[in-house]
């Protein structure tokens, strides 16, 4: 009753102002102007992003629309309101939209002043009783700032900021899509699960140390595989071992002579309990016994499963007998060497380790294949070889991975047994003397 009762003396009061809101009437179309402006606010309505980051601030603002009682209480002074409708700019920076409201709703003290153009104003005064209602629940604003978007209507460009203000919550929405974003985070925590199956692949990579355990030396493989360069250059001068190789048959012959190192050989098979017969099997390569190193090699699946890929070995130790045949014509050899890097694929190189070992001393063998004689002399001290071959056991305790130690570190003591068996060097030492053999 209250509300009716100030409506009604506004209505009077403002009545009584009507002449000077009249006078103000040819200011309407001022009011019209800004209200040609109002594109200006749709300008400014492209800045709502900021009034997205201000709508942070909304619940401020709606703090002041909480003042909007007191507007209605100044509402009984709407001329002092007009007075301070000058103030009311910063009402409008303040709710930006909300002063258009009320410039609008200053023109309803206009629209009864030109209630002579209430034909065309009373189909818009039909809406401002609406407006009236809804001014009556102003205080529901808030609550009715949803109901606004009919005021919005009429100012056409408002229900744009309703609806882009109908979209701030969708753009909070979408910041709740930023929780699918979160939720995309939360993927992260998917990633960070597959990061958690990363320490599956940890202890894949634990694998990988078994692989280690098994092949522990692989990585001094590496370092003398960053000698294979080296090697590599020398096996540009096996074109030299091959027209040296054509002394080999000089070899030959004075592999006849070896049948006295094959009595010696004899007394090697306690360096095959030593070694499980892997010094043997080498000096079989070498002793024309390949196909029992065949016989022999079928062992070393036992090594196979600690090398899985010995087989690709064995695959090419079953070309040796070819090597064997062919030891007379190891031009050929040279040709087979080229399928080596395929072993090397398969075998991390060190099968090309292997034959690049014996073929960089191959050339100093045949150097001093002229003083065969005197190794041969000296091949009585085999036993003192025999003797540091009993040194081996270690090297396999400490060789779970024989296939490594196989290839590699007996393999630079094995070219000296090599030739030793060959041609009687079992005298030379694998370090500093062989060195002065490849000068």
């Amino acid at each position: 009753m209250q509300k009716n009762q100030t409506k009604e003396r506004t209505k009077i009061d403002n009545h009584e102002e009507l002449p000077t809101v009249k006078d103000n009437h040819e200011e309407l179309p001022t009011v019209k102007d800004n209200h040609e402006e109002l594109p200006t606010v749709k300008d400014n309505h492209e800045e709502l992003p900021t009034v997205k980051d201000n709508h942070e601030e909304l619940p401020t603002v709606k703090d002041n629309h909480e003042e909007l009682p007191t507007v209605k209480d100044n509402h009984e002074e709407l001329p002092t309101v007009k007075d301070n409708h000058e103030e009311l700019p910063t009402v409008k920076d303040n709710h930006e939209e909300l002063p258009t409201v009320k410039d609008n709703h200053e023109e309803l003290p206009t629209v009864k002043d030109n209630h002579e153009e209430l034909p065309t104003v009373k189909d818009n005064h039909e809406e401002l009783p609406t407006v009236k209602d809804n001014h009556e629940e102003l205080p529901t604003v808030k609550d009715n700032h949803e109901e606004l978007p009919t005021v919005k209507d009429n100012h056409e460009e408002l229900p744009t900021v309703k609806d882009n203000h109908e979209e701030l919550p969708t753009v909070k929405d979408n910041h709740e899509e930023l929780p699918t974003v979160k939720d995309n985070h939360e993927e992260l925590p998917t990633v960070k699960d597959n990061h958690e199956e990363l320490p599956t692949v940890k202890d894949n990579h634990e694998e990988l140390p078994t692989v280690k355990d098994n092949h522990e030396e692989l990585p001094t493989v590496k370092d003398n595989h960053e000698e294979l360069p080296t090697v590599k250059d020398n096996h540009e001068e096996l074109p030299t071992v091959k027209d040296n190789h054509e002394e080999l048959p000089t070899v030959k012959d004075n592999h006849e002579e070896l049948p006295t190192v094959k009595d010696n050989h004899e007394e090697l098979p306690t360096v095959k309990d030593n070694h499980e017969e892997l010094p043997t099997v080498f000096h079989k390569d070498n002793h024309e016994e390949l196909p029992t190193v065949k016989d022999n090699h079928e062992e070393l699946p036992t090594v196979k499963d600690n090398h899985e890929e010995l087989p690709t070995v064995k695959d090419n130790h079953e070309e040796l007998p070819t090597v064997k045949d062919n030891h007379e014509e190891l031009p050929t050899v040279k040709d087979n060497h080229e399928e080596l890097p395929t072993v090397k694929d398969n075998h991390e190189e060190l099968p090309t380790v292997f034959h690049k070992d014996n073929h960089e001393e191959l050339p100093t063998v045949k150097d001093n294949h002229e003083e065969l004689p005197t190794v041969k002399d000296n091949h009585e001290e085999l036993p003192t070889v025999k003797d540091n071959h009993e040194e081996l056991p270690t090297v396999k305790d400490n060789h779970e991975e024989l296939p490594t130690v196989f290839h590699k570190d007996n393999h630079e003591e094995l070219p000296t047994v090599f030739h030793a068996q060959k041609y009687s060097l079992l005298i030379r030492s694998p370090g500093p003397p062989r060195k002065k053999c490849l000068k």
